[in-house]
């Protein structure tokens, strides 16, 4: 789960966080500019401009686009703190998709671009493919360009070494102030963006088993996607050495929550032991490994070692009673002859 993972489960909470989708009329009165919006420059200069979102009271929580350059080459590109980016602008990749992550109604500095004047002409910071996000639906592409007039250098002329008056040239250079056009009022069809993200878990029902067949592997998903969700499913058991014995493919397709129990009953495999795989592919081939391992032991190997354990009592509880039996006729024999010695000597000499 990775770096694709994370970047739509960030757009997903930002746009799962309000209160939902409504099919209702939009004035399609927000769009996104380029400040400041006009600025004369000499080729060479180096200066920055900010791209910027006006929300015109609607509820803005994602912007999507891409910065076009003409006669301005790109520096770098700074995003607003505090924003989630979940495509980052760059200078070889201006494309971007950023999320306001509490919305806004107002203005809000989406990022900052550092440019350079590289010919004389009209340069421009432009907008492209521009899409506003609200409440979960499109609300406006509506943009406005930074238009940035660019001269020559100036550069003084020498003066006579006869009259030593000094000749200056200026170029004047017309301003040019943008003039916001109206946008008209559109019916827009609200769109869901789909996105998928598991929390998978592999377990078995016994990591100790008598036979191969009796191996069972149950698989939870819990889905915090909002699309149903075709899921691969590639099973794989390697021995100790890593060789592997068996192989298995399925498939499941989730919504919510599901749990896919997988019985082996094909599987015959000795006495060892044994790691379980299972491989999952969803999505735009977003793949997880999870293993588990089992071990094979035979039943014969246990009720041996039964049997001998019963063996030793029988054996010491017979050696006790032996003991016990021979210490009690030696007892009886003692108490016997002192009685035979304590009998009256007859008197034979009376």
């Amino acid at each position: 789960m990775k770096n694709i993972k994370a970047k739509v489960f960030l757009i997903a909470i930002i746009l799962l966080s309000v209160a939902g989708l409504a099919d209702k009329v939009f004035a399609a009165s927000s769009y996104v500019n380029v400040l400041p919006s006009g600025l004369n420059k000499t080729i060479g200069d180096t200066f920055s401009v900010n791209i910027g979102v006006n929300a015109s009271g609607d509820k803005v929580c994602v912007v999507e686009g891409t910065v076009t350059f003409n006669r301005l080459s790109c520096q770098s590109i700074t995003v607003t703190t505090g924003l989630q980016s979940v495509s980052t602008p760059t200078c070889l990749n201006p494309y971007f998709m950023i999320g306001i992550p509490t919305c806004t109604t107002s203005s809000q500095d989406l990022f900052s671009i550092s440019v350079r004047a590289d010919n004389v002409g009209t340069g421009t910071v432009g907008l492209s493919s521009v899409d506003i996000i609200g409440e979960g639906l499109s609300i406006g592409s509506s943009s406005i360009d930074g238009i940035y007039p660019i001269s020559a250098v100036v550069v003084p002329t020498k003066a006579p070494t006869s009259r030593p008056v000094v000749n200056v040239t200026t170029t004047i250079v017309p301003t040019f102030s943008p003039t916001l056009t109206p946008t008209a009022t559109l019916t827009l069809t609200p769109t869901l963006i789909e996105f998928r993200l598991f929390d998978i878990s592999l377990n078995l029902e016994s990591a100790l088993i008598t036979k191969s067949n009796e191996l069972v592997s149950r698989t939870q998903f819990t889905s915090f996607g909002n699309v149903p969700t075709l899921v691969d499913l590639i099973y794989r058991i390697e021995d100790s050495k890593g060789r592997v014995l068996y192989t298995d493919n399925a498939e499941v397709t989730v919504e919510t929550e599901k749990v896919v129990t997988k019985d082996f009953k094909s599987l015959d495999l000795p006495v060892g032991k044994y790691t379980l795989f299972l491989t999952t592919a969803y999505g735009n081939n977003v793949k997880d490994e999870f293993k588990q391992a089992f071990e094979i032991k035979s039943l014969s190997t246990n009720n041996e070692a039964v049997v001998y354990t019963i063996w030793i009592v029988l054996i010491i509880s017979i050696l006790g009673i032996g003991i016990f039996l021979n210490r009690r006729s030696v007892k009886r024999n003692g108490d016997n002859k002192i009685s035979i010695d304590r009998q009256p000597i007859s008197s034979g000499l009376q």
